[in-house]
Parts: structure tokens; sequence; C-alpha cells
């Protein structure tokens, strides 16, 4: 099994929905001021390290992944001690049985309701679970249930990062806890390095909800060069290889009209000069990511880096801990060819 690191899986373990990042936010923060670099928290909710001393003179370079996971909501009560609730990213037919936290007034324990298939009919072990069919247990009275948990309290999948074999990973929010990840050891890597621009992370707020986040952060900075770290799809016995990557084999480096030739250019190159791999992703129209947010709200593009995982948006994310390292290696080798580049202009 893999020896995790632990930056990551404290990343992975911090609970925070879309909204309620409070908890990853502060540690991204924490992380980047142990490095030395300073960091705020803007009024939307995102979080920002400055690598070098911020100058408005000065062109910006911005590092994002964001911060936010996958989990529910809370809508309502039913007897006998449950919760109903909608979710917010997550695949409900993943769901019952699964372990739970509820964030309400305290923290509280609770599982999916799921009928033994002793009890079922054959029409309902057939058919995809919707959330409104769906419950939490937490074996509470109903009266300590409604006082203890407010409706609109947030709800996350229990459970950190777990070592498979090899250099396999699994967890709950690897995306893009990942992502924050690869951003601090790129960092870390070009720490006491001359730039000729501001080097800004972002662990951006909401972008599971449509993106949010990230608007406000490139209209404040209007950075010069983006670089967006994200997940992209891993390839599984069932899916289309056309739109899935093989893990072990390195991060995908995206190019489509929403990207910027100039970057992706630039990382590729960047790659090859160091030998780190990576695969080509096609992307044809948007990205799904910050990056697209970015075009078409600010007119900004980037470069998008992205990890494979298997089985995203569901209790077990599944990626290869080299695939992310080695993100991290080519992140850091592109922003320092940028910087080598700009400064010799």
């Amino acid at each position: 099994m893999p020896k995790i690191p632990d930056l990551l899986a404290r990343l992975c373990a911090a609970e925070g929905i879309s909204g309620r990042e409070d908890a990853p936010a502060a540690l991204f923060a924490e992380a980047g001021t142990a490095l030395g670099f300073t960091a705020e928290r803007d009024c939307l909710g995102n979080t920002l390290v400055y690598v070098n001393a911020f100058d408005e003179n000065r062109p910006t370079c911005l590092l994002d992944a964001h911060a936010d996971e996958i989990g529910m909501l809370v809508t309502g009560y039913a007897p006998g001690g449950f919760l109903k609730f909608t979710v917010i990213g997550l695949d409900p037919r993943t769901l019952p049985a699964r372990e739970v936290t509820i964030h309400g007034r305290e923290r509280i324990f609770g599982s999916i309701a799921s009928l033994p298939p002793h009890v079922q009919r054959r029409e309902d072990m057939q058919k995809a679970f919707r959330p409104e069919d769906l419950s939490i247990d937490t074996g509470l009275s109903d009266e300590a249930l409604k006082e203890l948990v407010p409706l609109g309290s947030s709800v996350t999948l229990r459970g950190g990062l777990i070592g498979l074999l090899g250099d396999r990973i699994a967890g709950c929010s690897l995306d893009d806890r990942a992502g924050l990840y690869v951003l601090l050891r790129a960092a870390e890597s070009l720490r006491g390095k001359q730039l000729p621009f501001n080097l800004v992370l972002c662990a951006s707020f909401g972008e599971e909800v449509g993106l949010r986040g990230i608007r406000t952060v490139a209209h404040r900075f209007a950075p010069a060069w983006s670089f967006v770290v994200d997940v992209t799809h891993a390839r599984t016995p069932d899916s289309d290889p056309a739109e899935t990557f093989p893990m072990g084999m390195g991060p995908t480096v995206g190019i489509g009209p929403h990207i910027s030739r100039d970057l992706t250019a630039l990382c590729r190159r960047a790659a090859e000069d160091n030998g780190i791999p990576y695969l080509l992703e096609p992307l044809s129209g948007s990205t799904g990511t910050n990056l697209s947010a970015m075009h078409r709200g600010c007119g900004l593009t980037g470069a998008l880096i992205s990890i494979p995982i298997k089985y995203m948006h569901t209790p077990c994310e599944t990626a290869d801990l080299g695939d992310i390292e080695t993100a991290a290696r080519l992140l850091s080798a592109s922003v320092a060819a940028l910087a080598e580049r700009e400064a010799s202009r």
C-alpha cells in the first residue's frame, strides 16, 4: 500500500461541501503560511495564498483548485428519527447504507437507510434510487433531532483516504482536494525563486454548484496566466476509451477552445524538457471546470491540468498517488518555464 502524504490525507478528511468550505479552506491557508506564504479569505469564501509579495504593477499568475466537496443538505424530517435530504453533486445510486456526518448544532453520525433485499419488491430491486426515496437514520428521537439538526444543515460522507494496492488511493473528496495538494506542492518547490509576476494560489469556493467562486477571483486579479488543476475520468472496463484515461501514466493536459494554446504548449514543453509523463485531453467545448467559468465570464483563459480518477462524485473516488505527485511536478515545471520566458522578454 502507498504511504499517503499527511497533507493530502488531512485535506481529504476536512469536511466542507459547497458553501461550507471553512475546514478545507482553513487547512489550505495554514499549509500555505507554514511554507512562509501569506493567506487571506475573500468576501465570497475563496482562500488565497500569496507565494511572493503582491505588486499591483506586475502581472499575476493564478493557480486554482476548488475547495468544496460533494455532499447533502437536510430538507426535512421523517418519523422515527430520520432526516430527508437533497444531494449536492452526489450520485444517489451510491448512497444506500453509507455512513454520514450531519453538521447540525452538534456533529452527529448517521447512516442512509437501506431496505434489505428480503423485504423489497422485485420491481424495487431493479430501480435506481432518487434522493427523495432515501433518508438518514440518526437513532435520535424526533424531538431531539429537530432540536439538534436545523433544516439546511450540511451532511458529508464519512471516511478519509485509504491506501489500496500499488500506488492507488481511495476516498470521498479527491475531487478536488487532490488539486489543492498539487497547488501547495508546486508552490513549495517554487519557494524562494525570483518570479517576474505575482504568484497566487486559490482554493476556490462553490465549484460544484456552478463554478461560483472563481469568477470573483478572476475579476479581482485579471490574471495574465492561469493554471487550473482538477480531476478527469479514469478508465474502467465499462467506460468509453475515447473519454477516459489510464491511471498511472501522469495527469492530462487539456486542449480545446476554452483553453490557452500558448499555455498548453508551454506545459507540454515543460513536461518533455523535464521527463514528466502526461496525456492529452481534447475538450471540444466547456471543460466543466473553473477554467471555463473564467473564459465565459471574464474573457480569460489558461491551462488545465487534470488528475484521472475513477468513480467521480461517489464515496469511493480512486486515484493513483503517482499521478497526483506528477501533476505537482508538471505544474511547478510549467510555472518555472513561464517565469524564465517572461524574465527574458
